[in-house]
C-alpha cells in the first residue's frame, strides 16, 4: 500500500491480514476506476447516499462495489469492535469475521431501505450476526457490550445503543420474571456508561448473574 494512494488511514483500522488485503484490493480497484475511488472517499466522509449506491451495485452483482463498501466501512467496524471487545486478540479475530459477514448483510439490505443511517445499520447488523455466531459456538456467551465493569463512552447514536440491547428479547425476559426491572436497569447502566466510576463487588455479582440469565433467555428465544 503506497503512502500516495492510501484511502483509509492506518490509525483508523485494525491491522490484520484480512484488513490489509481488503485495503490493497480496494486501492487497486480505485486506481483503475475513479468512480470507485470517489465513492470510497464519499463513504469515509459520511455520505450515506454514496454507500447506498455501492450497496445496490453489489446487489446487482458487482464484486468491486461490495469490496469498496466494506473497505470504506472498516473504520466504523473498527470503532464498534474496539468499543465492545477489550481483548486485542479477539478484536483481530472479530474484524476478520466482520468482513465476511458484511458481505451477507449488504446483500440482505432491503430494496426499500433508505440511505438514512445506512452505515450504522450495516455495522450494527454485521455485529449482530457476529454475536449470533458466537452464541452458536458458546451458549453461555453474553453480549460484550454488557460485560464491561467500567463505564463506556456515551457518544453512540440512539440507533447504535438500541441495536446493542436487543430489546425485544430483553422485554420478554423482564416480563417473564427472568430478570427484575432493577437488575436490568443496572446491567443497562453499566453497559452504556451511565454509572460514575467502577461497579462495586455487589453490583458486579448482580450484573454477572443477570447477564447469564439474559444470555440463556436470548439463546432460547433465538431457537424458538
Amino acid at each position: 500500500m503506497t503512502a500516495t494512494n492510501q484511502l483509509i488511514n492506518d490509525s483508523r483500522v485494525l491491522n490484520t491480514p484480512a484488513t490489509r488485503q481488503l485495503r490493497r484490493i480496494a486501492e487497486a480497484i480505485a486506481v483503475r476506476d475513479d468512480k470507485v475511488r470517489t465513492a470510497i472517499l464519499d463513504v469515509l466522509a459520511g455520505d450515506e447516499h454514496a454507500l447506498l449506491r455501492l450497496v445496490r451495485s453489489a446487489q446487482a452483482g458487482s464484486q468491486n462495489a461490495a469490496l469498496a463498501a466494506i473497505a470504506a466501512l472498516l473504520p466504523r467496524m473498527t470503532g464498534t469492535i474496539v468499543t465492545t471487545i477489550p481483548d486485542q486478540i479477539r478484536r483481530r479475530q472479530a474484524v476478520e469475521e466482520y468482513i465476511s459477514l458484511a458481505f451477507l448483510v449488504i446483500h440482505d439490505i432491503d430494496q426499500r431501505e433508505s440511505p438514512a443511517h445506512l452505515a450504522n445499520k450495516i455495522v450494527a447488523r454485521t455485529r449482530h450476526r457476529y454475536e449470533r455466531h458466537l452464541r452458536a459456538l458458546n451458549p453461555t456467551w453474553v453480549q460484550p457490550a454488557l460485560t464491561v465493569d467500567t463505564p463506556t463512552s456515551c457518544t453512540r447514536t440512539e440507533d447504535e445503543a438500541l441495536s446493542r440491547l436487543d430489546l425485544v428479547h430483553v422485554a420478554g425476559a423482564v416480563n417473564n420474571g427472568v430478570v427484575s426491572d432493577d437488575n436490568w436497569e443496572l446491567v443497562t447502566a453499566a453497559g452504556l456508561g451511565l454509572i460514575n466510576g467502577p461497579l462495586d463487588a455487589r453490583q458486579r455479582q448482580t450484573v454477572l448473574r443477570t447477564r447469564r440469565r439474559l444470555a440463556d433467555w436470548h439463546a432460547l428465544a433465538d431457537a424458538a
